[in-house]
């Protein structure tokens, strides 16, 4: 007879991690013999054939949407969880300062620190320039456009940010 369990492999050694394993029970002696299931070969052995439906459901079940409300990434800063909003941003001609960037309601009073940031113009490009001077206000944000000595300016318009922060 064959049992699964999850659980620590051997009960007596309480230093050891929880394990998903078969018990097998030898019916003439009434030993157990315990066996772990080792799940990572055998996910990949499932996503090696070419079932392309079962690979669009998994994607899809570890997807996130990157929208003006806060949303859980699967990554991970210093054993802390990332999540991600996205807001826009007004940047007005010859000014590096960017200022009153609507936070999500979820956050507002809340302190976060930010993980990444990164600005898209209106045609859905990232654009590479640094941000730096991240100030969080109780319901909105500000920051600048460049670091150090050398800021950047944008042509004026509306921009997509997409903010990644750790609580």
């Amino acid at each position: 007879m064959r049992n699964f369990s999850y659980g620590k492999l051997d009960p007596k050694d309480t230093t050891a991690k929880d394990v998903l394993y078969s018990v097998i029970k030898d019916p003439s002696t009434g030993k157990e013999t315990r066996t772990v299931i080792d799940l990572t070969n055998t996910i990949k052995e499932i996503l090696k054939e070419t079932n392309n439906d079962l690979i669009k459901e998994l994607k899809s079940a570890v997807a996130y949407d990157i929208t003006k409300e806060v949303a859980v990434t699967n990554i991970k800063s210093d054993g802390k969880e990332v999540s991600v909003f996205s807001a826009v941003a007004d940047v007005n001609a010859n000014d590096a300062e960017v200022k009153g960037v609507n936070l999500p309601d979820s956050l507002w009073q809340k302190t976060f620190k930010v993980f990444d940031v990164k600005l898209y113009d209106a045609s859905g490009n990232l654009l590479t320039v640094n941000v730096s001077e991240f100030a969080i206000g109780k319901t909105d944000f500000n920051f600048a456009l460049g670091s150090g000595e050398i800021y950047s300016t944008l042509p004026a318009g509306k921009y997509k940010v997409v903010v990644y922060f750790t609580n």
